[in-house]
């Protein structure tokens, strides 16, 4: 009887739950469902090398994903991210300089109002929205437009002619996880705010190079709303200029359509831009940013889906077995039938599988015949029974390599040592790779006063050894 190493799926080791991790090991699974990756070496790479199951998936995710060059389309997305977010970033500044400049007018007439909205409306709308995916996180709808700039930035960057092949793969699950986990407002938020941070930051120094260079006139212009409307609003908006005390920004003197209300006006709006636009993108995208780099480690992969329960298996076939129910040695070795020494009549080996599992398809080759122990004790009891009847020169007991030997095995190979005139082993493994656990079973034969017996890893070795005996 034998256990294998395992793991709770929720003992993941820390490094192993890094964003990138956790990216890499589902952006595999995502490419593995229209067909599975030959996987073979780094599969056993992976059971060598790291601790648990869960690690052990991971880093067998990251050695694929260096091979196909996953890991290197990552590298190239970031990268070009971010020139995407900064084009981002020119873009809605040169929009939102072409929006204000549709209320220009005629004569470098500017309409005040109708600019400050035009400037401040669409990012007051984004950080509504924003907001409302932060308050009311589990609403998906509201979390997917929160998205916003940061998501257009992130699709533009995952043309594969841009970041490689794999680059949509990696940008689709990585928002199906901050969306799984609900942080797409965080993870979003950072690119979203960044990139309206700089886009005022490059409208006000547009705005600044032109008030500078260029006369305007700055009014307000209503068929139904009074001046004093436009007086109020104007003064609101400048209370935290005032407060701030910067240059120009007292409105309270301010006498409309007079020609000295200008660069009052100039500079109510360029204050505008930075209280209301710039600050407060800046402030929150750092806070995104702080947020985001605190919760990304929390998230997991779902090792209950069934794909992470097939790779569990196949790395218990390559784990290190821990012997718990092991053979004692007999006080007396003497008691063991010196089998070598019988005097048996030659002839072809005889091979014996030894509880080989059922998915484990195995032959000696043409014309060979073998014979069969399931496990059951009737079945090696009739064995033993022909052996007895005609003994053998050479027999040949093939066991798995991948699993670990109990009582159960050694009573077989003393009673079979019984009826031949030598006996070896053959250890072979599901998969058809050299065993593992070679030096396993050699250490455990030596302790349980089986040393004598031979033990063979290929075929052919076993195959020329029992060929001695003709």
């Amino acid at each position: 009887m034998h256990t294998t190493m395992a793991a709770s799926p929720t003992a993941l080791d820390h490094d192993a739950t890094r964003f990138e991790d956790v990216l890499v090991t589902r952006t595999i699974r995502a490419l593995e469902e229209s067909g599975p990756l030959e996987d073979t070496q780094e599969l056993r790479e992976a059971a060598r090398q790291a601790s648990t199951r869960e690690h052990q998936v991971i880093e067998r995710a990251r050695a694929l994903g260096r091979r196909i060059g996953l890991l290197d389309d990552l590298k190239r997305l970031a990268a070009v991210a971010r020139l995407v977010a900064v084009a981002c970033a020119l873009g809605v500044a040169g929009l939102t300089w072409i929006l204000v400049g549709t209320v220009l007018g005629e004569g470098r007439r500017i309409n005040v109002v109708m600019a400050w909205i035009g400037v401040l409306g669409p990012h007051f709308i984004s950080l509504l929205v924003w907001i409302a995916a932060v308050l009311a996180p589990r609403s998906m709808g509201i979390a997917s437009l929160s998205s916003g700039l940061g998501g257009l930035a992130l699709r533009a960057a995952s043309r594969p002619s841009w970041a490689g092949s794999h680059a949509p793969a990696l940008v689709r699950e990585g928002t199906e996880m901050v969306r799984e986990a609900r942080l797409l407002p965080w993870a979003f938020g950072a690119i979203n705010h960044g990139i309206w941070a700089v886009s005022f930051g490059v409208l006000l120094g547009v705005l600044y190079l032109a008030f500078a260079f260029h006369a305007y006139q700055l009014t307000w212009e209503s068929t139904i709303l009074s001046q004093a409307f436009f007086v109020d609003f104007i003064g609101a908006t400048a209370r935290p200029a005032e407060l701030l005390r910067l240059p120009g920004a007292d409105v309270r003197t301010l006498t409309p359509g007079d020609a000295s209300a200008n660069p009052q006006l100039a500079f109510w709006l360029m204050y505008c831009v930075l209280l209301y636009g710039v600050l407060p993108r800046l402030l929150l995208a750092l806070w995104s940013r702080w947020k985001w780099a605190r919760a990304k480690d929390t998230v997991r992969v779902d090792f209950i889906d069934p794909y992470y329960r097939r790779l569990f298996h196949r790395l218990d076939q390559l784990a290190e077995p821990v012997i718990v129910d092991p053979e004692r040695a007999p006080a007396d070795t003497s008691t063991i039938p010196a089998t070598a020494a019988r005097n048996v009549a030659g002839g072809p080996p005889v091979w014996i599988t030894f509880e080989l599992p059922p998915d484990l398809f195995w032959h000696a080759g043409e014309g060979t015949a073998v014979e069969r122990v399931a496990g059951d004790s009737q079945g090696r009891q009739q064995l033993i029974d022909r052996l007895a009847r005609a003994p053998a020169a050479r027999a040949i007991v093939v066991c798995n390599g991948a699993s670990s030997p109990d009582r159960g095995t050694a009573r077989f190979l003393r009673d079979t040592s019984a009826h031949a005139g030598a006996v070896a082993l053959l250890l072979v493994e599901p998969s058809g790779d050299p065993p593992l656990h070679a030096a396993l079973w050699t250490a455990w034969l030596r302790d349980t006063g089986l040393g004598h017996l031979p033990v063979f890893t290929q075929l052919a070795a076993a195959r020329e050894w029992g060929a001695a005996a003709a």
